[in-house]
């Protein structure tokens, strides 16, 4: 009885200093933790994404890190929810041959059929030249209006493209769309819809 006596008076003084240590402690600031599919207010307020697929980690970053190297499509277009749009082609040389020819990453040489995302920094636009197509739609903006793009050879398909203000075009104006390899990501097309692994990261 006298040993357990003795045992429950230093687990009694043991709690005791940590009640006290925690009260001495500065104060930890809530860490809000939100849990969702796809939502892109939640991917934009982020400041650490984990993914998961399949009940594993696939990725654990920053949004920014994200967006510049993500491991596949489907994380892509988690982390760019402005719009991904994807387009299929061979490389060819300096170039990805499909419905539109792109410019091609220098480091892709020799690759069969790939998937090409195109953020909206990626595309610009062009009053003559480029991937023609029409504008489809028209956000203002202070210093950059936000158009969507239809460009001619893909029926359905629509490009966000991040234009300066004063040079904002009407809409069912023709236009031209100019591609920036630095700033595609290439993904391997050997995965079924959502792509496999990153071949070519933005730069």
């Amino acid at each position: 009885r006298e040993l357990l006596s003795e045992a429950v008076a230093a687990l009694r003084n043991a709690i005791g200093r940590s009640e006290l240590d925690a009260t001495r402690a500065p104060p930890v600031p809530p860490l809000p933790i939100v849990i969702c599919t796809s939502h892109p207010a939640a991917v934009a307020a982020s400041d650490r994404l984990v993914v998961l697929s399949g009940g594993r980690v696939q990725m654990d970053g920053r949004p920014a890190e994200l967006r510049s190297a993500p491991p596949t499509l489907a994380v892509a277009r988690l982390v760019y929810p402005e719009g991904l749009p994807t387009v299929r082609g061979k490389v060819a040389g300096n170039e990805i041959v499909g419905p539109v020819r792109l410019p091609c990453p220098a480091n892709l040489r020799g690759q069969g059929t790939v998937l090409v995302a195109l953020p909206a920094a990626a595309l610009s636009s062009r009053r003559s030249g480029g991937i023609p197509g029409r504008v489809v739609e028209v956000r203002p903006g202070h210093r950059h209006a936000r158009v969507t793009f239809a460009p001619d050879a893909l029926p359905g398909e629509r490009w966000p493209v991040r234009v300066p203000s004063q040079q904002q075009p009407r809409v069912g104006a023709r236009a031209g769309v100019a591609v920036s390899p630095e700033q595609i990501l290439v993904f391997d097309d050997g995965a079924g819809p959502d792509g496999g692994r990153l071949l070519a990261p933005a730069g």
